[in-house]
């Protein structure tokens, strides 16, 4: 924990509903609940989350549900979305999920046993750096 700087991004390319969905984990993370909605997001494997969707995975997630419903139904978080996306796009992100590990871009699902082996092998790199 004291390591790793970990940093998630919003990168909403899988069709026209993904800004919303964006937008639903950011109003999420205001209530410190991104990780419970991100999760349940997850979980349902679906390409497209309708807003009704949302708020039924926000209540399951512990929401304060006037909290989100406001926030999710204004615009407050638009730009961020946009430089998030921007960000992406001039990285050359393929797709979701990607990662970035000390600048080397890994895409795709990693399963937890090579994660062990990458954060392993980059902490012995940066240590030898030092």
């Amino acid at each position: 924990q004291d390591q790793i700087f970990f940093i998630y991004r919003q990168y909403p390319i899988i069709n026209s509903g993904s800004p919303l969905v964006s937008r639903a984990s950011l109003c999420a993370n205001e209530q410190d609940k991104f990780w419970a909605m991100h999760d349940r997001l997850f979980s349902k494997a679906r390409d497209d989350f309708a807003q009704s969707d949302l708020q039924n995975i926000a209540q399951q997630s512990g929401l304060n549900m006037d909290q989100f419903n406001n926030c999710l139904s204004s615009e407050k978080y638009q730009d961020t979305i946009t430089e998030d996306l921007s960000d992406g796009y001039a990285l050359g992100v393929p797709g979701t999920p990607t990662f970035f590990i000390n600048g080397d871009r890994l895409s795709g699902q990693i399963s937890k046993d090579n994660w062990e082996i990458i954060i392993s092998q980059s902490l012995k790199l940066l240590n030898n750096q030092k």
